[in-house]
């Protein structure tokens, strides 16, 4: 009984030994092998930095970076297509505790990313537009520049000009700049020499009537000889598409009244554009337009022109289909 006791007792001893070696092993584990703890190298390394932090607010340009307005030059006046003022908006991510003043500052540096050539236009000078500063309100999340065009009889020069703007915050704003992205507007202003200056209506208007001088050129040459042939049906020239011009010369320079134009027949003539050639620039004399059939186009001008080249382009039948027929032209002197 006593041996037996004795058995027991090692065999409890043997146990408990055993399971102390698994617990302090279970502990070597964690403390002393190296190669489960975390390098703090890898943390601070491998986070990329578009996942840093940062708690500044931002200010930013909405709307379109690249803005093309359209003016218009008679030779005399200049109109800017829907008004000398253009808006911006500025807003905010986040609501500001102060009032922050923001101003457009003209920068020309930002030419050199616009998307298109523009090596021939000119910068917009300083004389010619105006920008007032703006205030966002403190508690509000946006505001609005005004750009407002002045002297634009200055702005006379094709192909147009060019006003790169920056957006900037005034003063010191702890913990607010201004977009990396939505910071500019490119501002582009195509200026076309036209005027208003064709006779409303079809009515034949006096003068001499004459073609035989003409010279008649277009990308689609076949039957431009038609033209001038003294028929005034059946032979026709037509476009291929609203896109083919009929260019119309004359020797010298000379004072025309008007176009003199003979169609006939569904494909009848009715829409198209007239321009004239000036001191090595084209100046659009204005659109022609009937919605009705007729024989006979007499395109008369409010003042006489003196060129010697007219272009007509987006030649059109009097339903506004494509490929009218043109019978014969004539100039009005």
């Amino acid at each position: 009984m006593k041996k037996t006791s004795y058995s027991i007792l090692f065999i409890l001893i043997a146990v408990s030994s055993l399971f102390s070696a698994c617990s302090k092993e279970q502990i070597e584990l964690v403390t002393q092998d190296l190669s489960y703890q975390l390098d703090p190298d890898y943390i601070s390394v491998n986070i990329p930095d578009t996942f840093k932090f940062d708690p500044a607010n931002v200010i930013y340009l909405t709307g379109q970076k690249n803005i093309t307005l359209h003016g218009t030059n008679d030779e005399t006046t200049t109109t800017i297509i829907g008004g000398n003022e253009i808006h911006f908006t500025v807003r905010i991510k986040k609501e500001f505790d102060n009032d922050v003043t923001l101003r457009l500052v003209k920068d020309p540096a930002l030419m050199n990313s616009y998307p298109e050539d523009i090596s021939k236009y000119k910068e917009i000078l300083e004389e010619s537009f105006s920008i007032p500063e703006t205030i966002l309100e403190r508690g509000k999340k946006e505001t609005t520049f005004t750009l407002t065009f002045q002297q634009v009889e200055k702005l006379n020069e094709i192909p147009g000009y060019l006003l790169p703007l920056r957006l900037e915050i005034v003063g010191a704003a702890n913990d607010l700049k201004v977009s990396e992205t939505n910071y500019f507007v490119m501002v582009k202003l195509d200026i076309e020499y036209a005027k208003e200056n064709i006779v409303p209506g079809n009515e034949p208007f006096n003068g001499v009537l004459f073609n035989d001088i003409i010279t008649f050129d277009s990308p689609k040459s076949q039957g431009l000889g038609s033209l001038k042939d003294g028929a005034f049906t059946g032979s026709s020239w037509y476009p291929n598409d609203k896109n083919t011009p009929l260019i119309i010369k004359i020797p010298e320079k000379e004072t025309i009244k008007g176009i003199v134009i003979n169609t006939e027949g569904r494909w009848a003539l009715g829409h198209f554009t007239v321009f004239s050639e000036g001191n090595s620039v084209d100046i659009k004399q204005g659109e022609f337009s009937i919605s009705k059939q007729t024989a006979q186009i007499n395109v008369q001008f409010k003042e006489p022109v003196t060129t010697n080249t007219f272009r007509l382009e987006n030649l059109l039948t009097y339903t506004q289909g494509p490929q009218p027929d043109l019978c014969e032209v004539r100039l009005v002197r």
